[in-house]
């Protein structure tokens, strides 16, 4: 029989909990848009470009010490506060998610976990490590995680956050059949940042129903 986490009755700790995934998103991106302003230039398409492109540079560019134009990063310091923002913030929704509903213990355990494991593959683009290698760790247990999330919003009959998660589920299909094909490559960076943006609006759309909508069915 599966052991099933009873909801747990709202006070002001849980709903804090689910504040701290919000706030940490939008630190995230005031800090990103500021790193994107700062960074002298340089994408993969146009190496001497001498501004950051929304439409040709990843987000990872930010992170680098010296932009791909040759110059030094000055927005170095805020794409990496920026990066563990979200990693903190992230790691709280997984980790407390099983909060929200009731869950099996299996369930569980599986969302936070892997949610846990993926940001902290996450926070190692910030070493010397192979990039590549540790963002497709970081996707894959990131990938387990939500599909986690997305089972439980089913169980529990958040139709209109189930769908949307299932869209999610298809951008990340859509970001790896770019990014696995180097003829559909250098439309990529526009992709990521609207599957990324689109996730993040799931989070808090998450969050905000659990704040608002479940805490006065709970009360």
């Amino acid at each position: 029989m599966l052991n099933i986490n009873p909801v747990k009755k709202r006070g002001s700790l849980n709903d804090f909990l689910l504040i701290i995934p919000i706030i940490g998103i939008v630190a995230f991106l005031a800090l990103y848009i500021l790193a994107a302003l700062l960074y002298p230039g340089g994408s993969q398409a146009f190496p001497k470009a001498l501004s950051y492109s929304w439409e040709h540079n990843f987000f990872c560019t930010l992170l680098n010490e010296t932009a791909i134009n040759g110059q030094p990063n000055k927005g170095q310091i805020f794409a990496i506060m920026s990066l563990i923002f979200l990693a903190i913030s992230l790691t709280n929704f997984y980790w407390n998610f099983h909060k929200q509903y009731p869950l099996s213990k299996l369930l569980s355990n599986l969302i936070q976990y892997t949610g846990l494991v993926s940001m902290g593959f996450a926070c190692l683009l910030l070493t010397n490590l192979n990039h590549d290698f540790i963002t497709n760790l970081a996707s894959v247990f990131g990938l387990i995680a939500t599909i986690g999330v997305i089972l439980a919003l089913y169980q529990n009959k958040k139709q209109g956050l189930f769908v949307f998660g299932l869209f999610n589920l298809f951008l990340v299909v859509l970001n790896n059949w770019f990014y696995y094909h180097v003829d559909l490559m250098e439309y990529l960076p526009p992709i990521q940042k609207f599957s990324f943006a689109s996730v993040l609006i799931w989070v808090i759309a998450i969050n905000l129903t659990c704040y608002f909508t479940d805490s006065k069915k709970i009360n």
